[in-house]
Parts: structure tokens; sequence; C-alpha cells
């Protein structure tokens, strides 16, 4: 089920990927209710919430008004109370805000200064078993990143002695850091990042304030912010990481296990999830410039699963047939709509995609669809199309939530239908040049003056980031 939330003009609106933006309520009388933090602008995080079966959500509540655009991370609590640390865009200081929940409903409080000795950024928070929390950050000192924790024993009310207090310091000045804070049963774990090139783990136990020594868990010639971990049920830790190949290693209280290759084409923004004692990855895949499926693989067995997509409306088109109204014939483009050869995509009657009045593009797949991503060699001017889908008696024409595919840009990313419950349930398979499919038809209704050459058309997006709950 996918549903629209909120557009946003904020340019991180998920960053970094190690955040936590969706968060689950996990028992009381709203268990299992989520809740969506969402970046709607520059300095505005609101929030929305649903139940099961998540169809309708909240009118999202304002939460905080003076986020900077990037560095945010949330827990919630036992209780349902949500934490949520930020920085802030005015002054880049560190805060915090505690959302109370009462009577199945969030209500945010005045903003607490985590520390305000300078500009930092990549905020991180946990809370361990015995209700103290930890908040991390990076300062910034010129070319130079200082990784810095600070506790709070009152539940965020304090940190530390005060904002003027800069906490324990981890990293000596360097010049990249990004940091994700979780918490286990015996100990909050600090994972981070460092120069670019080192995955390093620190713990501090329950109740205490020590950290221990940094373990560099791996050291690879790139590593950057495309890092995830988590700790399971049964206190087992897992990191996941991009470096050119989407790589996981996990340590289990005594040893680190080996490193695992989950997918050697790489991958961003992933998102690791235990399910038991399964580590489930989600991240994005990148099929060709700016097309990226959100694809998974988990470890049910011995070794993670090969990867699969988690939309099974987005990928290549199962068919692409072109049609030409001058010759009455079609032509099986599906190999040539796929690959990255340019301009290969013509009817050989024509030379091009589309060119006349009553030509056609149809594309086909075996579940219905709701995007087309189009990318041209030459875009077409002076024509235009119209969109319909097969109805079980009759063509249907109908005009897509971003308007006509024109085919006159060379990249066009057409969305048909916003979301899974605006798909028609009158859209019926029908058979086209031999093959049985869901079709969408875009026909010309005037012709081009300059025909359109085609290099590759599929139904998948441009997904920038994603968030996974947990």
């Amino acid at each position: 089920m996918k549903k629209l939330l909120t557009t946003t003009t904020a340019s991180h609106s998920l960053a970094p990927p190690g955040a936590r933006r969706l968060l689950r309520v996990r028992s009381g009388a709203y268990a299992e209710r989520l809740v969506a933090l969402l970046h709607t602008a520059p300095h505005e995080l609101y929030v929305a919430w649903a139940d099961p079966p998540y169809e309708v959500w909240s009118t999202p509540q304002l939460a905080v008004d003076d986020l900077a655009d990037r560095g945010v991370d949330a827990l919630m609590t036992d209780a349902g109370d949500i934490q949520i640390i930020y920085t802030e865009w005015a002054s880049s200081f560190i805060k915090t805000v505690r959302m109370a929940f009462v009577e199945g409903a969030w209500s945010a409080g005045s903003p607490v200064v985590v520390c305000n000795t300078g500009l930092a950024t990549g905020p991180t928070i946990a809370r361990d078993s015995s209700g103290a929390m930890w908040a991390a950050f990076v300062r910034l000192d010129g070319p130079f990143r200082y990784l810095h924790v600070k506790r709070s024993i009152d539940d965020g009310a304090t940190w530390g002695s005060g904002p003027a207090d800069e906490g324990t310091v981890l990293t000596s000045g360097v010049s990249q850091v990004d940091a994700k804070l979780l918490s286990g049963a015996n100990a909050t774990c600090l994972v981070y990042t460092q120069l670019n090139t080192e995955l390093v783990m620190r713990s501090c136990e329950t109740g205490g304030s020590a950290w221990s020594e940094a373990y560099v868990v791996v050291s690879d010639p790139v590593v950057d912010e495309h890092f995830d971990a988590a700790v399971s049920p049964g206190g087992m830790l897992g990191i996941v990481y991009d470096s050119g190949d989407l790589r996981y290693r996990e340590f289990n209280g005594v040893n680190w296990s080996t490193i695992a290759v989950i997918d050697a084409g790489g991958g961003s923004y992933p998102q690791l999830r235990f399910e038991g004692e399964v580590p489930v990855v989600f991240y994005l895949s990148e099929f060709a410039a700016d097309h990226r499926l959100l694809t998974y693989s988990h470890r049910r067995t011995g070794a993670f699963s090969l990867p699969e997509t988690v939309d099974p409306q987005t990928g290549v088109f199962d068919a692409v047939v072109l049609y030409n109204q001058l010759s009455a014939s079609y032509a099986n483009l599906t190999s040539e709509a796929a690959d990255a050869a340019p301009a290969d995509m013509v009817h050989p009657d024509s030379s091009a995609l589309v060119a006349h009045l009553g030509d056609a593009v149809y594309l086909g797949r075996d579940k219905r669809f709701r995007l087309v991503r189009v990318d041209l060699s030459t875009a077409g001017s002076g024509g235009a199309t119209a969109a319909s889908y097969f109805d079980g008696s009759q063509w249907r024409f109908f005009t897509p939530v971003t308007g006509n595919c024109e085919f006159n840009a060379s990249t066009q990313l057409v969305v048909l239908f916003q979301d899974d419950e605006d798909l028609p349930d009158e859209w019926q398979r029908t058979t086209v040049n031999g093959q049985l499919r869901y079709w969408v038809r875009l026909v010309v209704t005037s012709p081009y003056a300059t025909p359109p050459v085609g290099s590759r058309i599929t139904a998948i997006g441009d997904v920038q980031a994603v968030q996974v709950g947990r």
C-alpha cells in the first residue's frame, strides 16, 4: 500500500540514512500505531499518525518550527512519548523537543538546548533501559569535525550540566563524521564513520557514563553516511553499509562476524530491521542513472537472499509495443525499453518512437502500475498524446496526475495515479500484439513536427530516500 502523506520543499527531508523518522507504538490501547515525522519545509517538522491498516492518516501536526534543513532523529519511549533531536537553523545549536503522548494524541513541549557552544550538526538520540538518554552530535570547527556525546537523566529536561557543557569528545578533529546511537539490553552503542574510510563502534554500559575505546569495524577506501545499525531482541548488533557493494557485519557481544556481501551493485540509504533475530535490509538499488528501486534482502537461512524489489508495481515493463498508424503494424521494443543503448526505441517504419496521428506506445505489465519514466535521445515537438487503459470493453482515456506524456523533454516522470487506492478497479488485462497484460496506451492525438526518439522507458521512479519503521 502506498499513500501520499505530504509534499516537501526541504532539500534533505529524510536525511541522514540512519535517522529515525517512522516510529511505532509498542503496547497499550494504541499498539502498532505508526507515527511519521514529516520534514515538509526547510524549518518545519510535522508529525502524522495512523492505525492499522494505515490507510487513513491524521492531519499533520507541527512539532518543530526552527529546524535546519538537515539533521533530525527521534525515539519513542515505552509510554509513547516522542523525543526529537535536531539542529536549529538560525544558530546551528542542538535542541530536543519532547512530545507527550496523552489519550491517543501527541503535544509538543518547549525546546531544550542540548549544546550551545558552537556550530553543530548530525544529532542522534537513544534511551537506555535505565531511562537515561544519550545525545550525540558533530561539532564543526572550520574544516574539522568532533563527535560529542551528552547524557540526560531527567527525561531530557537538562543535558549534562547544561547547554554550555560540551559533553564528552570522542574523536579528534577529522574531516568527516556521521553517527547513530542505539540502545541494547545492557549498553548504548554508538556507530559512526570517520574520514570516509572507517566505520567505528563504541559502547557505554547501561547506567554508566564512560564510553569504551573505539573499535574499527570496517576499514575501507569508501565508507560514508550510507550506513545503518540496529540491535536485535536477543542483543545482536548489526551494521549495514555501502562501500561500492552493500555489506553487512554483526556483533554477538563476544565476536564480530565475517563481512557478508548483500548486493555487489551497492545500495544507497540502507535500512536495517530485525524480525526476531533475522536481519532484513532495505535499500535503494540503482537500475540506471536516476532510476532507483526500493529493494530488500533477508537472512532467514544461512546467507542473505537474492535482492528483490519491495514494490511489485515498479521495474522494467513486461512488454513495450509501438504501433505505426500508416503501416498498421506493431513493433516489439521490450528489450530496447530496458537496455542502456541510446536511440534504439523507434518503430522501423517511422524511425521514431511515435510520429503520426494514431501512432501509439503500449506499456504493459503483469500488475497494475502507477508511473512511467521516459528517457529520450531526441525530444519531440509539436505533437500531443492522450493516455488510456482498457476497462474490459474499451480504451478509457484519463489524465495522469502529472499531465499527459507529450514526449517533449529528454526525461519525463509521469505519475499516472497518485496512490494505490487510485488505481482503477475497472482496469483490465487485454491482448496487444499477442500479449495479455495490464496496458497503458499513449496515443498520438496531434502529429509531431519533430518526432521523438526513445532510449529507455520503465516503471522505475527516482526514489531519493527511504525510512523503515522498526
